[in-house]
């Protein structure tokens, strides 16, 4: 454990004592833990020297998150819906759809810790459900079947996705909310370790956005939940400003913005500046309902809309151009919601493409057409769309950001952020202050007054 800082090796410590303290048949132990600390304290490392630790002494373990992209950092990580059989939805009734006599069950059963990353953005009622169910198999009455827990996480990230809901609604659904937190001891990480030395101040001014515990603005007629963007960030066109060069490597750069829509929109606008000539997938879009007046939709409307989560009717793509995957394909080889690739070759019916970070990085991949429903959807009937599973991935949703981390990060704001947490999330994917370029469309909530940069910062303080 040299290389780590002595936050990191307390933190471990406490844990792998704790499991093997448990494994040694000691009864009052403490077994479940959250680590807490922001975007690049290292909690990632503190999880994998765990795991390694624990497996060199033949302990089985079982790590996962809520999302593909966090659950590939791990060493054999699982989406938390793989691991626990969770279904989607979630709701306050939901329970893990897992027989006691499988497989997995006995895996569960066998295993000394449970690892769970970015607990910031799972509901309450997967917690639940977990527990009822570890206690079920395990046959034990204690908080999650007596099995030692590390939850992380980092609150001032985004929260649950619960749409068109209240603030007071979301945050009665956050994990803290559990009658099982207050069984959580909680172990501290504060210290940068993803920012570079001469970068400490770019990550102290990040927890004050991320606290919201910046100075108040004192300007007149600021809007409220007003924050100051230093100038030195600002441009006037975050596409030329990222993507000014396309025969450099883009690879590690992308615009954040906080709708769906403008994230497809800048992304085709990018696509225009790549050479070569487009080529255009259309979808088969269908309606999956018995229902008289659902069915009397025109498909011209279906084919129109793009659910958050989708991918377009009419998908443009070019050899060459940057793509995200939109469904969790194959973890193990690194094929999840969120992975990044570049397309190599456009055939009929495949994609041809490699992935482009992390441990699978350059492999080649196929990619198939898949029939594809949206998992969460405002709108008055399901629908089904068999299409390549993929989309542009010059621009993401902040969102979908979480958990990457870019060497040249973009913040388009056309209006500012929605929900807690996303402007630290934008922010804090790139690793200093020279690395990020803001562009804030002048409305009555944001922009220029008096000579400063402001946008709004949606910050819920009940929840850290």
């Amino acid at each position: 454990m040299e290389m780590m800082s002595p936050e990191q090796h307390a933190a471990t410590d406490v844990i792998i004592r704790a499991v093997l303290a448990v494994e040694g048949g000691e009864p009052d132990r403490t077994r479940t833990f959250f680590l807490d600390g922001p975007g690049g304290s290292g909690k990632t490392f503190c999880y994998n020297t765990i795991i390694a630790s624990l497996r060199a002494r033949s302990l089985k373990v079982a790590c996962a998150a809520w999302t593909g992209i966090a659950a590939t950092l791990l060493e054999g990580g699982r989406t938390l819906h793989s691991l626990f059989k969770l279904p989607v939805p979630l709701n306050e009734r939901s329970t893990c759809n897992m027989s006691p006599t499988s497989s997995n069950a006995q895996f569960l059963r066998e295993v000394s810790i449970i690892i769970v990353d970015e607990c910031s953005m799972i509901p309450v009622h997967a917690i639940r459900a977990i527990d009822a169910m570890l206690r079920d198999i395990t046959g034990l009455k204690l908080p999650f079947g007596g099995k030692v827990m590390l939850l992380g996480g980092d609150f001032r990230q985004v929260l649950p996705v619960l749409p068109r809901q209240s603030k007071a609604a979301i945050i009665e659904i956050i994990i803290k909310r559990s009658p099982l937190w207050p069984h959580f001891r909680t172990l501290k990480l504060t210290r940068n370790m993803r920012a570079m030395a001469d970068e400490q101040e770019f990550a102290q001014w990040l927890l004050t956005i991320g606290d919201n515990s910046a100075p108040p603005v004192d300007i007149p007629n600021a809007p409220p939940l007003a924050v100051i963007i230093p100038a030195s960030l600002i441009v006037k066109d975050v596409v030329e400003a990222i993507y000014c060069d396309m025969t450099l490597d883009v690879s590690t750069r992308a615009i954040l913005t906080p709708r769906n829509d403008d994230s497809l929109r800048i992304s085709l606008k990018v696509l225009e500046k790549l050479p070569g000539n487009v080529r255009e997938y259309v979808s088969a879009d269908s309606i999956i309902s018995e229902d008289a007046e659902a069915q009397s939709y025109p498909v011209e409307f279906v084919h129109s809309i793009t659910p958050s989560g989708m991918p377009e009717h009419r998908l443009r793509l070019k050899p060459g151009c940057l793509i995200m995957l939109l469904r969790n394909i194959d973890l193990q080889n690194g094929l999840c919601n969120g992975t990044r690739l570049r397309v190599h070759t456009l055939h009929r019916n495949i994609i041809d493409a490699s992935i482009l970070a992390g441990a699978h990085a350059g492999k080649r991949v196929l990619i198939p057409r898949t029939l594809l429903t949206p998992s969460d959807t405002n709108l008055p009937f399901q629908m089904r769309r068999q299409q390549f599973p993929v989309r542009l991935a010059y621009a993401i949703t902040i969102n979908k950001a979480q958990g990457q981390t870019f060497d040249k990060v973009g913040l388009y704001l056309p209006s500012p952020v929605f929900a807690h947490g996303q402007l630290y999330v934008a922010l804090s994917r790139a690793k200093r202050f020279a690395d990020i370029s803001v562009e804030i469309v002048q409305r009555l909530t944001q922009g220029k007054f008096a000579n400063k940069h402001i946008t709004q910062n949606v910050v819920y303080s009940e929840v850290l």
